[in-house]
């Protein structure tokens, strides 16, 4: 990060790839751009993928906090819509466009943390 943030202070964070710019935003703001991926993300490969894992990486660079709600969606949003996901914080009805949408709130679901190893 570019910055500290405080402990216990909520932030939104939103990442965006349209098949050439990668877009990281923070609370609603733009804070960097990357070209260095390549090509689409939903591969041959990738498109049999059965677990989804976040906030780490194979480097131990483990996200520290809690994450409130993820959202997948099928194209990149704009800064606009990225905005209006912050605000509304959830959606009120599907959206053709939306992929997966999480906010934990159902405990009957089987998530649980990963270690590298287990």
């Amino acid at each position: 990060a570019h910055r500290s943030y405080l402990p216990g202070q909520w932030v939104h964070l939103a990442a965006t790839y349209d098949g050439r710019l990668m877009k990281l935003y923070v609370n609603g703001a733009q804070v960097a751009t990357s070209g260095e991926q390549v090509g689409g993300i939903f591969s041959p490969l990738t498109q049999k993928c059965k677990v989804l894992m976040l906030g780490g990486s194979a480097l131990n660079h483990n996200y520290r906090g809690y994450v409130e709600r993820f959202s997948l969606w099928k194209a990149a949003r704009t800064q606009r819509e990225v905005l209006l996901d912050m605000e509304t914080r959830g959606l009120h009805a599907p959206l053709p466009q939306l992929l997966l949408q999480e906010n934990w709130d159902n405990v009957k679901r089987a998530w649980s943390p990963m270690k590298d190893g287990s």
